[in-house]
């Protein structure tokens, strides 16, 4: 009888050790990468699990980070936390334009083709950022 709780006992222990685990990966794993996962949106859906969703802070009239390094495929977030309102604007005629990003609204874009993406603020042309989008091998 002893033994069988002294066996339940380190099962129970070992099953919690690894839930710890995961969930203090899952935690770092996100701020590390800084990326945003949401995992219900998957469902039912083909993808790559190696696509990434990537946040850009709009901030203090910058976009933070200012340079991001993505793959083929994967989806951009740009979130305004400055009180004026602003926008993303590609460099490039009729590549992308999110049109005016009110406080705590956001516009995204999924880069399809590889290339580097510049792009500024219509409203502030001094706030500029840029996306390199690399190859998916």
């Amino acid at each position: 009888m002893k033994k069988e709780w002294w066996t339940a006992g380190i099962i129970l222990a070992v099953v919690l050790i690894a839930m710890g685990v995961y969930i203090e990966l899952s935690e770092n794993n996100i701020l590390l990468n800084n990326t945003s996962v949401n995992f219900s949106s998957l469902e039912n859906q083909n993808l790559d699990p190696l696509w990434q969703t990537y946040n850009i802070s709009i901030r203090g009239f910058t976009f933070v980070p200012f340079l991001l390094k993505i793959k083929e495929g994967e989806k951009v977030i740009w979130i305004n936390h400055d009180t004026q309102s602003h926008t993303v604007t590609s460099d490039v005629a009729n590549q992308f334009s999110s049109g005016p990003i009110s406080k705590e609204q956001s516009f995204e874009y999924v880069f399809k083709k590889k290339g580097v993406y510049e792009y500024h603020c219509a409203y502030y042309p001094y706030i500029k950022g840029r996306i390199i989008v690399e190859e998916r091998k």
